[in-house]
């Protein structure tokens, strides 16, 4: 639940009336937009110039007061406000705030100067524009902006030509007052059954902490993620030998620092036998795992439900020594029975289901046979989310996070990455499947390996990694035939490149041969140079869009040229049209015309058309 709170925010007690700021200088008398038709400098202006910073006022000295570059972007904080001045001959005033805790953000000018303006975030990615939305004909902008996001506005006349007086306002006008929520099903359970908890109110894709603790045991601490909505949902399996008693549970939004409120959950002591003789208090499986069981005297059955996610082939089998028979229910209706298709003695299924039904496995030995065995679930394949190697790997940015899943048996996930910095970088999964993952070099060098250093059955991979060296990291499951969902979390240390791009291909940023990446020459004479690999052959298209004089090569793998390009692109923006062949690697160099020059740019890389 949010409330909108219109005006002030209210932090002591009652808000000031606060001035704005116009860059070095503060207005006052005539000179603040009273006045317009006197305010042009002449000497029969009576209002009073008042520099705060030794620079003269507006009207008096031409020198504009914020800069037409979103570079030079003048900063400010949400709830203040800042005077500016647009001078005519297409002047642009930029600004630039960090989002606070709220929101939605408004953005608006007041004044008698007819405003537009654009809200565009860190990326340079236009957000929302808007002409006459506020108040006579100034802009205004309402916006729901992620806290502590860095976010750009610019303002400009309505008409190239025009000038005049304005002052910019950013607010947040809604704030989440409410703690997030979580709830529990059930809210008792036998030790070795899980505990479903869901959650509601938490900050979209931010990573929850939940905290199970009880008296005279160590915390135990499992990770989720939200969805886009701020929702999430996490399975907490405990163990035949977890200690009964009352638990208390409390999850933390990592994003926001808020937490919801304890719940309470009792585990009971396990019972005998491992799982139960009869379909209703049958043991919920939880996908991407492999669930033990145990035939522990005679005529003993084990019975397990799930409920099946999607239509198509699923299989279940055992595994083990024991010779095994699997009966295969819907609700209470007999689907499929099976002795002996497994390997071994062990009972397979293969059977089509309905997306949606919750069904049910009865699990018994052949004769009076007693002993140990894993039950197998798998779902039907999926489309795979993200490539198996590192020519269709999926590229990540620095301190990123990414969703996958093992989506069929052997599936390998890889995500390639370029390291800015020189220093320690962590590399995990969240989630209940059981990962294992690798960190290879771009030569394919295996450099470091894990299986269970995460939380649960989670690997995670602690290594120093090299400043402009590119790296990939191989997430699949610890068993052949294992499927299931996992979050990956890519934290790199603090701290800020100096140049974005690297100068050779040994430093080369990895990107996608599909897509847009901005791009920055820093100071004269500075060479940017990226390197990706041909996910399939054919004509592709590389060029950049900006306002400066660019130059690019197009390299093969042994760095000998292939085209360059000064100005076939739009403007003075070179573009290279190419056959390229799948499977390889290919390099990008960047440049300016002039050796001088410095400028933004963004490069695309795109299949022809």
């Amino acid at each position: 639940m949010k409330s909108i709170i219109f005006g002030c925010l209210v932090l002591l007690a009652g808000c000031p009336q606060m001035e704005p700021l116009d860059g070095n200088r503060v207005i006052s008398g005539f000179d603040a937009g009273l006045q317009p038709s006197l305010d042009a400098g002449f000497p029969a202006d009576s209002g009073t110039a008042k520099p705060d910073s030794g620079a003269e006022d507006v009207g008096v000295n031409e020198l504009d007061d914020h800069s037409d570059e979103r570079e030079g972007a003048t900063r400010l904080q949400p709830w203040q406000q800042i005077a500016g001045s647009l001078d005519g001959d297409g002047d642009v005033d930029w600004f630039t705030f960090t989002a606070g805790v709220g929101d939605l953000h408004r953005i608006e000018t007041r004044g008698q100067v007819d405003t537009r303006c654009g809200l565009v975030d860190a990326q340079g990615e236009e957000i929302d524009s808007n002409d006459d939305d506020g108040e006579q004909f100034n802009c205004r902008i309402e916006a729901e902006l992620i806290g502590g996001a860095e976010y750009f506005v610019r303002v400009q006349h309505f008409s190239a030509g025009g000038s005049g007086i304005y002052t910019l306002h950013v607010e947040i006008i809604a704030v989440q007052e409410i703690a997030p929520q979580i709830s529990v099903e059930p809210d008792q359970a036998n030790a070795g059954e899980s505990f479903s908890f869901s959650g509601t109110g938490f900050s979209p894709q931010a990573r929850v902490e939940l905290q199970v603790a009880s008296g005279g045991l160590q915390t135990e601490q499992h990770e989720a993620v939200a969805d886009d909505e701020g929702n999430f949902m996490y399975v907490w399996q405990t163990r035949r030998d977890t200690r009964p008693g009352s638990f208390q549970v409390v999850a933390l939004d990592q994003d926001s620092g808020l937490r919801s409120s304890s719940l309470e959950v009792t585990v009971l002591a396990a019972p005998e036998d491992d799982h139960s003789d009869g379909r209703q208090q049958a043991t919920a499986i939880v996908f991407g795992r492999f669930t033990p069981g145990e035939i522990h005297q005679e005529a003993d059955v084990d019975w397990f439900r799930f409920r099946s996610n999607r239509l198509g082939e699923w299989v279940l089998y055992t595994r083990g020594s024991l010779d095994t028979v699997c009966t295969l229910f819907l609700d209470a209706d007999q689907v499929a029975r099976d002795d002996d298709d497994g390997a071994g003695l062990n009972c397979q299924i293969a059977h089509e289901l309905v997306a949606g039904r919750d069904y049910f496995i009865k699990v018994e030995s052949y004769g009076t046979r007693i002993g140990d065995y894993e039950l197998v679930v798998v779902p039907p394949p999926v489309p795979d989310d993200h490539g198996n190697d590192r020519v269709r790997a999926t590229v990540m940015a620095e301190s990123s996070s990414a969703s996958g899943e093992i989506g069929a048996a052997l599936d390998v996930d890889v995500f390639g990455f370029t390291a800015a910095l020189t220093g320690d970088y962590s590399l995990k999964t969240i989630g209940l499947t059981d990962t294992r993952c690798s960190l290879t070099d771009v030569q394919g060098r295996e450099l470091q390996s894990d299986d269970n250093s995460g939380l649960l059955w989670n690997c995670q991979i602690n290594a120093r990694l090299d400043a402009g060296s590119t790296y990939y990291f191989h997430v699949r499951h610890s068993d052949d035939d294992g499927t299931g969902r996992y979050w990956l979390f890519l934290e790199a240390p603090q701290g800020t490149r100096s140049d974005d791009h690297g100068n050779s291909v040994e430093a080369a940023t990895l990107v996608a041969d599909q897509g847009l990446t901005p791009g920055n020459i820093e100071v004269g004479g500075d060479l940017d140079v990226f390197h990706f690999f041909a996910t399939s052959g054919g004509a592709r298209v590389i060029e950049t869009s900006s306002d400066v004089d660019t130059v690019c090569r197009l390299l093969n793998a042994q760095g000998v040229e292939i085209a360059a390009n000064d100005d076939a692109g739009e403007g003075h923006n070179c573009r290279i049209s190419a056959d390229l062949q799948a499977g390889l690697r290919y390099f990008v160099e960047v440049k300016l015309f002039l050796r001088s020059a410095t400028g933004t740019y963004r490069l695309r890389l795109s299949a022809a058309e």
